[in-house]
């Protein structure tokens, strides 16, 4: 047991765009690598999707995780986006995934990925902490 507490030493952020629709769950199909993770581990902190149009159709945006440097994806939760046209009321697709908030990406073989329901290109912005 660790006589003194772990605290994050370097802060960062990844953003990807993922665009090919992919409407399976099973792991299989386009799936994009949101981020990996180092050698002595990374912590997500936060993960936030935004619609990347000022039209966005309804979508679901599904997220996996990989031990295995991406040959293995498991499905770990997703997320709905309404459908948007952006205007002085109207504000364009954004969602949060509270779900995602302390995932461990263990090593360097461990990835977070993204896969959209939908073709059309939506970015996807994590913020994290490597240990």
């Amino acid at each position: 047991m660790a006589t003194a507490p772990v605290y994050a030493a370097t802060p960062g952020r990844a953003n990807v765009q993922v665009s090919t629709a992919n409407t399976a769950i099973d792991g299989s199909g386009t799936i994009v690598t949101v981020v990996a993770g180092t050698t002595n581990g990374r912590r997500i902190r936060r993960v936030a999707v935004t619609g990347a149009a000022a039209t966005g159709s309804a979508n679901r945006i599904s997220f996996f995780i990989s031990t295995d440097n991406g040959s293995t994806n498991r499905f770990l939760c997703d997320v709905l986006l309404s459908a948007a046209t952006i205007s002085a009321t109207v504000r364009g697709q954004y969602a949060e995934i509270p779900e995602l908030a302390g995932v461990m990406l263990q090593n360097t073989n461990t990835l977070l990925r993204a896969a959209t329901h939908v073709a059309q290109a939506t970015n996807v912005d994590c913020e994290y902490a490597d240990l």
